[in-house]
């Protein structure tokens, strides 16, 4: 009994097994800082990567936006030269591209195809977008759009609602936005400077000439955001006259208001002359911009 005794309290020879234990430990504890520390930076810059992706992405969308806008149209509803791809050609590569539906390659390039766009000033290493567009006719459009599905066909658009695809790529992530754009006819609205017809003369009065019509500017012209004009002829969009004919005058509501600013016969400060009348014509007629 005594030498069992002695022999279970015998310590002699477990420092090397303790120790062992200790170093296998401290091992695994460090290989799993290691580790972590070398996967939390790849998981930090995929997130990065991802979020520039999807900003690209958004960057197509709004960049469709204005091509899609500035695109032909058949009364309310998209050209077919809208669906054909860049080429203008139907049933070639840049139409056929692929849909959210399985099978059915009838998407048509926006950006070039085979070369996304980068951001402008940016060069492709900083990421780049593609964009399609399709009509809404395949099955289940009518879920996205919350509208029945598209009578037409690939290229007859019949109800004024395209759908497109955005994709942003950066260092191998890719996100995909897509959007429904439909085409609404914009109903008359008042302008933002209303002119019922010779009342115009209510504003200008005899006393707006070359001197003083600087100070005066009516500008229904269409600008985009940085202040310049959309086009050579910009849409008047912010003027606008009762549209038919003034029976008692016989002349057009349009040409009534024009009527004061085209007076050619105001002087200046008891100047009546024939160039000062001219010069004070001009002037008047230069306050209000838009396209006719």
């Amino acid at each position: 009994m005594t030498t069992w005794r002695k022999l279970l309290l015998n310590e002699r020879g477990v420092a090397l097994p303790l120790a062992m234990i200790c170093l296998v430990a401290l091992t695994v504890i460090v290989l799993t800082f290691l580790t972590l520390s070398g996967v939390e930076p790849q998981i930090s810059q995929s997130l990065t990567d991802t979020a520039r992706a999807r900003y690209l992405a958004e960057s197509g969308v709004e960049w469709a936006f204005k091509q899609v806008a500035a695109s032909p149209t058949n009364a309310t509803n998209f050209h077919p030269s809208l669906l054909d791809g860049p080429d203008n050609v139907q049933n070639t590569a840049d139409d056929q591209q692929t849909t959210n539906v399985v099978g059915q390659n009838t998407a048509a390039m926006l950006t070039s195809l085979g070369s996304p766009s980068p951001l402008p000033t940016k060069t492709t290493t900083e990421g780049t977008y593609s964009v399609t567009v399709r009509n809404d006719n395949l099955p289940n459009d009518d879920k996205f759009t919350g509208v029945a599905v598209d009578a037409g066909t690939k290229f007859d658009d019949q109800n004024g609602i395209v759908i497109v695809t955005a994709t942003g790529n950066f260092r191998g992530a890719t996100r995909t936005i897509q959007v429904a754009l439909k085409r609404v006819g914009i109903p008359p609205f008042p302008g933002a400077v209303n002119i019922p017809g010779f009342q115009a003369d209510t504003f200008l009065s005899n006393s707006v000439n070359s001197g003083n019509a600087n100070r005066y500017d009516i500008d229904g012209r269409d600008y985009d955001r940085n202040g310049t004009l959309n086009g050579a002829n910009a849409t008047k969009l912010g003027v606008q006259v009762q549209p038919g004919t003034q029976v008692d005058l016989g002349i057009t509501y349009e040409a009534r208001a024009e009527q004061p600013f085209d007076k050619n016969n105001v002087c200046t400060g008891g100047d009546c002359s024939a160039a000062t009348q001219a010069a004070n014509r001009t002037a008047r007629l230069g306050i209000v911009k838009g396209k006719d």
